[in-house]
């Protein structure tokens, strides 16, 4: 949320003189699913879906996403067109030409973000051009070698807009990464059941 992308989005109200109407919806899902199982150091891809019963569009977007326990790291991400991935408006932390990185609470820091939260952001402007629905940011994310049970992950949408009217955004449903023990490992179905019970859900809001 800098100078760069305020100024990207006074750079495309020209284009995008309409005004905004319904809700988005932006729910997380892995090739579709909700629920995926991994092992350790696997990679997973991530889709950021956007859901408007109102056929909204859209010319920037600001989310966060995040996740209920630190370590995975974030490989590639990659927006869909009009969206440029890694163009000067893309504002995403952690930025394409860092990565891979490591995903921790220590990611996002400053006013206006939460304390202790793992989390990561998604920020950019359209230059031409305007996105309605359908799968916004896909991201690929390792899984930690240490990981066990399951690992959470939704949106916290910040400001989606057409030029400078706000659509109104909140948060759909999860993604649940499942972590189970790679073949050979030998640990019991049962330890790796009691683990995923067990696990950090998602916050009630």
């Amino acid at each position: 949320m800098n100078h760069k992308l305020m100024l990207g989005v006074a750079g495309v109200v020209l284009a995008s003189a309409g005004n905004a109407s319904g809700d988005y919806v932006v729910d997380i899902r892995s090739g579709g699913a909700s629920v995926v199982q991994a092992f350790p150091g696997q990679t997973v891809e991530i889709e950021v879906i956007l859901q408007s019963a109102s056929g909204d569009t859209h010319t920037s977007a600001i989310t966060r996403l995040v996740f209920s326990l630190p370590g995975l790291s974030m490989t590639s991400a990659e927006w869909a067109p009009p969206y440029e991935t890694g163009g000067i408006f893309d504002d995403s932390v952690p930025a394409l030409v860092d990565l891979p990185s490591v995903l921790t609470a220590g990611l996002l820091a400053g006013p206006g973000y939460p304390v202790g939260v793992v989390d990561l952001e998604l920020a950019n402007v359209i230059a031409s051009g305007s996105f309605g629905v359908g799968v916004l940011v896909s991201l690929t994310v390792e899984v930690p070698l240490d990981a066990v049970g399951a690992i959470e992950v939704w949106a916290e949408p910040d400001t989606f807009a057409n030029g400078f009217a706000v659509i109104p955004a909140q948060s759909g449903s999860s993604l649940s990464i499942q972590v189970v023990p790679s073949p050979g490992t030998g640990v019991p179905a049962c330890v790796v059941g009691a683990a995923i019970a067990l696990r950090r859900r998602r916050p009630a809001r």
